[in-house]
């Protein structure tokens, strides 16, 4: 295949994934054909199947991708020493990002959570390959003298988790009853907690 096939493969395969996301947060993942998707994304519907067997491995691609897009390349970053900063940073544009894109997040949680078959597929393609990826990442930081040694397995695990139910718990908070500080000040003591805990810090 020619790189110029490729690049217009991926171009098509983005924009089915990006009507997907779209209209199933719109009219729901059982009220969305492929008809409509494909004419949003503006490809024939039977490129939808070139790529995506089912509709099924199709709103898991495309759960997939809204974790990535959310988590983006900042997760390489997390598990450095002194990187107060680059943490605070993360967690503002990440709860930004959630935010602006808060009912596809809803979407995909409520679809995930009713659908059995689809629990065990999520869990597989996102969340265990994020922990997997988390893990890696610590073992080399740990190994570097940035991260003090610990069991990578948990501390991953528990990390991907607590991440995700704040995540959870921002977008249930429609009316910021419970988040109702300012973006920046949420991200400067999600960046603390994650990096001192709750010890008290020398001054």
């Amino acid at each position: 295949m020619s790189e110029k096939r490729q690049q217009r493969k991926a171009e098509h395969r983005r924009r089915i994934l990006e009507a997907a996301l779209d209209l199933f947060a719109r009219q729901g993942f059982h009220r969305t054909s492929t008809r409509q998707i494909a004419r949003r994304a503006g490809v024939a519907e039977g490129t939808i199947f070139n790529h995506f067997p089912t509709k099924k491995d199709l709103l898991v691609a495309a759960a997939g991708q809204a974790v990535d897009e959310y988590l983006g390349e900042d997760l390489e970053a997390l598990p450095k020493a002194g990187t107060l900063d680059v943490l605070r940073e993360t967690f503002r544009s990440r709860l930004e990002l959630g935010w602006r894109h808060a009912d596809r997040i809803r979407f995909l949680l409520g679809e995930l959570l009713m659908n059995q078959e689809m629990r065990q597929a999520y869990f597989e393609a996102v969340v265990l390959r994020l922990t997997e990826r988390l893990e890696g990442l610590l073992e080399q930081r740990v190994a570097q003298g940035y991260v003090r040694p610990c069991n990578v397995r948990v501390v991953a695990g528990a990390l991907v988790g607590a991440f995700l139910t704040f995540l959870l718990v921002a977008l249930l908070d429609e009316e910021r009853r419970l988040l109702s500080d300012p973006l920046e000040e949420i991200s400067d003591e999600l960046a603390r907690l994650f990096l001192y805990g709750l010890q008290p810090q020398a001054a």
